[in-house]
């Protein structure tokens, strides 16, 4: 770390995620190590610290789903914080805003608060059929929020919305989706051979978990296997609570889902792309819910960077990357039988589906990527 301090341009960012976050680590970090900085990364991890080309990632914590673990790791966080110089420094997650307002004061250094969800909506999933805690709920973190960003003064948004927000509070504000990047994905389309072998296969990365639509569309799977037996839904492990893989796994043992979805491991970021090359049809089952009725699924980037037709829950974000584009077809979020026809009516027809995902990597190469709006994120670090 050392040689990284003497280089000056010295950027620390903290985050409760892993430390391999294809957000963080893969395009934000990346991204500042490639235009000159120098980056240390202290994140969520069990392996030892290894070095990257300009980074240094120093996981500091293994887990953290019990709150006794999410407040030890904050607070390790924090003290990593104080005792490291540096010219910039970047956290990501609200729990870290007073830590970043603390390094503000002591360090007198600028300070970048990171913005990834909707957390002002996302917390009412906390209090579902509970009206009045959810209104507490929302008014009290949208307050305490507020007062800390301010006094942290630069923002990076995912959304729109909370860019908007934040800048209207006086802060400084930037947008960076979180669209996929380009330099991980094939430049060419996939030839006849390949999308001939992609046929009847689709996928679902993410998490899973019933909001999320998991149970949905497994119970679709199993009607499309009535008439396609040979159909599978390839679907990532990415568990974040032991009850939604017992769920899932439950529901997989009745009778008639035998074969309907293969669970494969979570894979890192640049792993991704060989996952997606193996299916058709990409879906994208969140529930009318909380914050899923704004947020932009992460995924819709990465199927289209790979061609893939896209199948979603027809909620506001899907309408204008999905149906505006043209690269998929929307379904009502909690209707089986919709989800199962909608699967049906693309396996029936692959040329159909083929295009569509031309249609939407021709919207990712030329608009729906990192390094489309990596220049604003750069800009925010060297204008401070």
């Amino acid at each position: 770390m050392s040689q990284q301090l003497d280089r000056g341009r010295h950027v620390c960012v903290f985050t409760l995620h892993p430390v391999r976050d294809v957000r963080i680590l893969d395009r934000q970090i990346m991204s500042l190590a490639r235009h000159g900085y120098c980056v240390t990364l202290f994140g969520r991890g069990d392996e030892p610290p290894f070095d990257l080309p300009g980074v240094h990632v120093h996981p500091v914590f293994p887990s953290m789903r019990r709150l006794p673990r999410r407040l030890a790791a904050i607070v390790q966080l924090t003290w990593h914080a104080l005792r490291t110089k540096a010219d910039i420094y970047h956290f990501h997650d609200p729990d870290l805003l007073p830590s970043g307002v603390l390094v503000r004061w002591l360090r007198r250094r600028p300070v970048i608060y990171d913005a990834h969800e909707l957390y002002r909506v996302k917390f009412k999933l906390k209090a579902l059929g509970r009206p009045r805690l959810q209104r507490l709920i929302t008014w009290a973190f949208g307050l305490v929020e507020d007062v800390l960003v301010r006094l942290i003064g630069n923002v990076s948004a995912v959304y729109e919305e909370y860019a908007t927000h934040f800048a209207r509070l006086g802060c400084r504000t930037v947008i960076t989706p979180n669209y996929a990047s380009r330099a991980i994905y094939r430049s060419d389309e996939p030839t006849d051979a390949e999308w001939a072998a992609r046929q009847n296969k689709l996928v679902y990365v993410g998490a899973v978990n019933p909001l999320r639509g998991a149970l949905v569309i497994i119970d679709a799977m199993r009607l499309v296997r009535k008439e396609r037996p040979g159909a599978e839904l390839i679907m990532t492990g990415r568990f974040y609570k032991e009850r939604h893989e017992r769920l899932v796994r439950e529901r997989l043992s009745r009778p008639g889902y035998e074969g309907c979805v293969r669970i494969v491991p979570e894979v890192p970021g640049p792993a991704l792309p060989a996952l997606l090359r193996q299916a058709m049809i990409g879906v994208s089952p969140l529930q009318d819910v909380g914050q899923y009725r704004i947020a932009v699924p992460s995924k819709f980037f990465d199927y289209m960077a790979e061609g893939l037709a896209i199948i979603a829950s027809d909620l506001p974000p899907s309408r204008k990357y999905v149906q505006e584009v043209g690269c998929g077809l929307l379904v009502p979020p909690a209707d089986v039988e919709a989800w199962a026809a909608a699967i049906l009516e693309l396996l029936r027809d692959p040329a159909r589906a083929r295009e569509m995902g031309r249609r939407g990597r021709k919207a990712f190469l030329e608009r729906f990527n990192w390094e489309a709006c990596e220049g604003e994120f750069l800009g925010l670090y060297d204008s401070l």
